[in-house]
């Protein structure tokens, strides 16, 4: 009875799941794709690009030092900043009489 009720709810997930995979193959491929992969990457190049990664990494260490040191000297006194006082308020309109 069990089995009865399972059935009538795999087979229709499977049949529509098979019939989703046939027509998404016409439009995608199923096969993996095709990647060229080039040798042509020697140890000289290897080489010369980890040196320059460890220089950039050492250049990015030194800017963050300035940026902090920089930062620091960066000092805003309140006091010095004297500003004008604010313009009067306009005048309110009268109120029409009749």
């Amino acid at each position: 009875m069990k089995y009865k009720y399972l059935l009538k709810r795999i087979i229709p997930f499977a049949i529509a799941l098979g019939i989703g995979l046939l027509l998404a193959g016409f439009f995608n491929a199923f096969s993996t794709p095709a990647i060229e992969v080039k040798s042509n990457f020697d140890a000289d190049q290897f080489r010369e690009l980890r040196i320059e990664n460890s220089e950039l990494k050492r250049e990015n260490c030194r800017l963050k030092r300035e940026h902090r040191r920089s930062e620091r000297r960066i000092v805003v006194v309140e006091g010095d900043l004297k500003l004008p006082p604010p313009p009067p308020a306009p005048i309110a309109p009268e109120a029409p009489t009749n």
